[in-house]
């Protein structure tokens, strides 16, 4: 029996000492679990947009363009997307416009090609012209772009195979050059 009184001993004074640590006069001890700081995260920085833009939606009207097309175009629109490029401070990198592509997606973006055709007019550096074709036969021949009568010819009612686009323009070395723009998504020849 003497050797249990040392151990009994030994065991109250374990549990008075681990009882002790558990101090009611611990402010943190007397805190509901929810109040106690936890550690605070700062919240992860958006990055902003490259260039700030619309996107136009895709569309299913489309028209192949041959290479000599595709580069009598991109002359006649990197103007427009240089300036472009200079506003957004070279992060305007646009997939919504005409430019650089081989498909030319319409009802969706064919304002801004009429937009970029007008520009040019207004700037005087070429004499632009406008031919519409529409089953074979012409309907305005070599009409001079103006936004009047731009304006006038209502082209968001045009429907798909109704219609082919032709853009002739005279460059300042007096070289005629010509595309054409069909809505019927076949390829150019």
């Amino acid at each position: 029996m003497s050797f249990h009184l040392p151990l009994l001993v030994l065991l109250l004074l374990l549990t008075s000492a681990c009882t002790n640590n558990n101090n009611t006069s611990s402010p943190i001890a007397n805190e509901p679990i929810d109040n106690r700081p936890t550690a605070t995260t700062t919240p992860a920085q958006k990055t902003p947009p490259k260039a700030t833009y619309a996107k136009l939606n895709a569309s299913t009207y489309a028209g192949k363009v041959s290479a000599y097309q595709e580069k009598t175009f991109l002359e006649f629109i990197s103007i427009k997307q240089a300036a472009y490029n200079k506003a957004e401070a070279g992060q305007g990198n646009r997939i919504d416009t005409l430019y650089k592509v081989s498909y030319l997606p319409f009802k969706d973006q064919e304002l801004y090609l009429y937009q970029t055709v007008l520009d040019h007019a207004r700037g005087g550096s070429k004499q632009w012209c406008l031919t519409i074709i529409k089953n074979g036969e012409y309907l305005i021949d070599e009409h001079i772009i103006t936004t009047a009568s731009f304006d006038k010819m209502e082209f968001h009612k045009m429907e798909i195979g109704d219609t082919a686009l032709e853009f002739t323009a005279i460059d300042s070395d007096e070289v005629e050059k010509t595309f054409s723009i069909p809505y019927d998504g076949k390829a150019i020849q």
